[in-house]
């Protein structure tokens, strides 16, 4: 009987083993099969820190050279959304250049990316300062201060790249205006400390490519019931309220009204009190306890 016993256990034991390798290639498999287009192109918030952590490394290479100067440029589109001799970092760099005679040793670097604001800042300001520019400059776009760009370009996992000694002053901040509530930001440093950066990024990497894949299969699998019904139901709220006109190409752009109830708070004026405000001033103050000089100017 105990002989019959362990064999039914070995078999039971090889049963799981063989449903996890599956539960494991399946969604790998699925996504070769069906080859769909958006998986190419597919990102998350934690790409920012290899991208930041191979732009940081000029700062290293910068350490080497007597009497520089070296900038790092933050920003989002409104920066780097252009061919690269005109995004914003390189033209200052060209000013530069043409007005200070011999200014070769001072060095502007682009760390800049796509829908990069206040948040970010506070949550990279650290990685960044620890590279030892001379000097940071801080673009605020106005849509920063509006709940729409929160919603649509918020990536609270950046958190996890605070410090845990900025745990205390990180928990008095709007953070869950971005839905970071202490309890996730903890569990977020948590994972960064011990060193799991890299599989957490890909295993977000796997979760979104799940999710596009399920909204894909959906689409096929409702083809011709009306999927894109509530899509059409709010282009037609938005036309209806005039918040939406169509121009001569087709494209959609926002009427006065619809610029009002998407950018308002900026429009109005806006108070200390703002969360794309506080986080800013949370960054600033994360540089200048380094020592490090801060421009900050609105685009």
């Amino acid at each position: 009987m105990d002989r019959r016993s362990d064999l039914v256990t070995l078999e039971r034991c090889a049963a799981l083993i063989v449903f996890l390798a599956c539960a494991a290639l399946v969604p790998a498999a699925v996504f070769r099969a069906l080859e769909i287009p958006e998986l190419r192109q597919i990102e998350v918030g934690l790409d920012l820190v290899d991208e930041l952590d191979t732009r940081l490394a000029a700062f290293s290479e910068a350490d080497h050279q007597e009497n520089s100067w070296q900038v790092g440029h933050l920003g989002d589109s409104m920066v780097v959304s252009y061919p690269l001799a005109k995004q914003l970092p390189t033209r200052l760099q060209q000013e530069i250049d043409q007005l200070v005679p011999d200014a070769g040793w001072i060095r502007v670097h682009s760390l800049a990316s796509p829908g990069m604001g206040p948040f970010d800042f506070y949550f990279v300001a650290d990685r960044i300062a620890d590279a030892r520019p001379d000097q940071v400059i801080l673009p605020v776009n106005l849509t920063a201060l509006s709940k729409g760009w929160r919603d649509a370009f918020s990536r609270p996992r950046l958190g996890g790249l605070l410090r845990p000694s900025r745990l205390p002053e990180a928990v008095e901040l709007p953070l869950e205006r971005i839905g970071l509530t202490a309890d996730r930001l903890l569990s977020y440093i948590a994972v960064v400390q011990a060193g799991g950066l890299g599989p957490w990024r890909d295993l977000t990497v796997q979760q979104a490519k799940l999710g596009v894949a399920r909204r894909w299969l959906a689409g096929r699998l409702s083809a011709g019931f009306g999927s894109e019904a509530e899509e059409r139901f709010a282009m037609d709220v938005f036309a209806y309220l005039d918040l939406q006109l169509t121009d001569r190409s087709g494209r959609p752009r926002l009427t006065r009204e619809g610029i009002q109830q998407r950018f308002g708070p900026a429009l109005r004026g806006v108070g200390p009190n703002v969360p794309s405000l506080k986080l800013l001033g949370a960054a600033i103050r994360s540089f200048r306890e380094r020592g490090i000089e801060v421009l900050v100017y609105t685009s």
